[in-house]
């Protein structure tokens, strides 16, 4: 029996991120991880839903264990500060997952990785059942592409896009080139090659070594922004206020990662920052001064 009552279709384009647990199979058939994983899955659901909606994006779909979501650019013009913020979400959402693994107690670290990319001629499909509820789903190669790239392992944010991307995307993490070999294409990509052959991955900056008083100033710049005192975006003040509202006034899990969040930030953050400054500087002083 028939149980659609509309079904349309129409093009669009955009940027797709696409979001997923890595090692999920694994946990989920380890008798250790298996619960938390199962109590972190719908938690994480919860989470990306609000996110993508407070930040002005279109929440598509549940993958099992992630999503994807998706941020409508009409202008092409457009598609580098859409990708910078988009990534900026990205990195928002992983953050507050790896600081408070969103309320579950657990030994094993879940990690987020993300794909990002850019869709010219998505094909949008709005479906909605007789009984009111209503599905949206996306069909394109930069959602595919998105999909594959959110199962490559990364670093920090765990950020994986391609070149149309990257420029706009570097503004939030550090990026470096990856080119996969034959062995990567096939696992990763399934064989095909569209798309691959600009990609980049989020990296760790390569150590160098600083003067003291570089190092100073690297050391007060980050305390500025953990205190907040370096200027910020202001679309991303308002996503964040109405992100953190919807959490605080959701069920009470919510309200408890926002509130370990802060708490890591004033206290394990900054405090640890402060320490650093304190450490450099009194390296820094003349011998006469330190007696």
């Amino acid at each position: 029996m028939n149980n659609l009552s509309r079904f349309s279709y129409h093009r669009r384009r955009g940027i797709v991120w696409v979001c997923d647990v890595a090692r999920s199979s694994a946990y989920l058939n380890s008798e250790s991880a298996v619960a938390a994983l199962e109590e972190y899955l719908p938690r994480l659901y919860v989470v990306a839903n609000s996110i993508t909606n407070a930040a002005g994006g279109e929440f598509i779909k549940w993958t099992g264990d992630g999503f994807m979501s998706w941020f409508e650019t009409p202008l092409h013009r457009e598609t580098e500060i859409t990708a910078k913020f988009v990534a900026r979400v990205a990195y928002d959402l992983t953050f507050l997952a790896n600081v408070t693994s969103l309320g579950v107690k657990t030994e094993s670290k879940f990690k987020l990785r993300h794909g990002i990319a850019y869709e010219h001629d998505a094909l949008v499909m709005d479906i909605t059942f007789q009984d009111g509820h209503a599905s949206k789903d996306l069909l394109g190669r930069g959602v595919v592409l998105a999909s594959r790239l959110a199962s490559v392992n990364s670093t920090f944010p765990d950020i994986v896009t391609h070149g149309d991307l990257s420029e706009g995307i570097s503004g939030v993490a550090r990026l470096k080139k990856w080119r996969p070999s034959a062995s990567e294409l096939e696992k990763y990509f399934k064989g095909e090659k569209w798309g691959t052959n600009k990609l980049y991955v989020s990296a760790e900056a390569k150590p160098k070594k600083a003067s003291p008083a570089k190092a100073v100033k690297q050391a007060e710049h980050a305390l500025n922004c953990a205190e907040g005192k370096t200027p910020i975006d202001k679309a991303r003040i308002k996503y964040m206020e109405t992100f953190i509202a919807t959490m605080c006034n959701g069920p009470t899990w919510g309200k408890d990662i926002i509130d370990e969040q802060a708490r890591f930030i004033e206290t394990d953050l900054k405090g640890n920052l402060e320490k650093l400054l304190s450490l450099i500087k009194n390296k820094t002083k003349p011998e006469e001064e330190k007696k």
